[in-house]
């Protein structure tokens, strides 16, 4: 049962003091309005969710309580916007939580029955993928005698481990190919005399006339060794590393 026997000083004057609080220079709320010239009132705060400290980035459970600094500072419409600032009981950094009416405003308004109904369409058709996928790998496991408890993996896993095993591959190649071409031009460049040189791919038109004149009459000579295009006998002068066989 409450109390109501209060003791009044034989000096208080209710006209003059008004409440006993004044006449005992003290404040309804005690320490907690050492800051209500700032528009801060100390309340007792309870973390709603879990959350990790910006200070020394250690986590701080959901439940924990703290003497926060509560102020008003801003209104959405009519409703208030409060900040509450609390003290890590870790490192002694600061951090501060602040309301959102605006984002609870935006879901209180929208329809719920309109969201129950794509959430549960998503749900289902989700539930009918997962259903036929996991009688596809129990065929599977019956059919070749595998245990109950294998984990079988996807084709679309498959597909894209080996795209992704591809890709790192041919990244690695271009790399290995380009440095090997780094280090074959700086040999060329420096006169190694180790690198083969390619032979040119270049050849005038006379000398491609000649090389087929050549190749013309080995021929004929290896079919009838007697006839020439002159009459005469073929001109062995012109050597271009070509040996007719016998």
């Amino acid at each position: 049962m409450q109390g109501f026997n209060r003791y009044i000083p034989p000096d208080y004057d209710p006209k003059k003091h008004h409440t006993l609080n004044d006449y005992q220079g003290k404040k309804a709320l005690g320490d907690r309005e050492r800051k209500r010239d700032q528009g801060i009132l100390i309340v007792r705060f309870e973390l709603p969710f879990n959350i990790w400290c910006g200070t020394c980035n250690a986590h701080i459970g959901m439940g924990v309580r703290y003497n926060a600094e509560k102020k008003k500072i801003g209104n959405y419409y009519s409703t208030p916007i409060y900040s509450f600032r609390c003290k890590c009981h870790l490192c002694s950094g600061w951090f501060e939580i602040q309301t959102d009416p605006k984002e609870l405003s935006e879901h209180y308004n929208s329809d719920p029955y309109a969201l129950s109904i794509t959430v549960r369409k998503k749900f289902r058709e989700e539930k009918k993928v997962e259903k036929r996928q996991q009688e596809a790998d129990d065929n599977f496991k019956d059919k070749y005698s595998l245990p109950a408890d294998l984990n079988l993996v996807s084709a679309d896993e498959v597909r894209e481990e080996a795209r992704d095993t591809w890709a790192k591959r041919k990244k690695e190649f271009e790399i290995e190919d380009a440095a090997r071409k780094r280090r074959l031009q700086d040999r060329v460049r420096i006169g190694d005399s180790s690198v083969p040189k390619l032979p040119s791919r270049t050849t005038s038109s006379s000398q491609k006339q000649k090389l087929a004149t050549t190749i013309l009459m080995n021929s004929l000579s290896r079919s009838d060794p007697f006839a020439t295009s002159s009459g005469t006998k073929p001109n062995k002068s012109l050597n271009l590393g070509i040996v007719p066989r016998r």
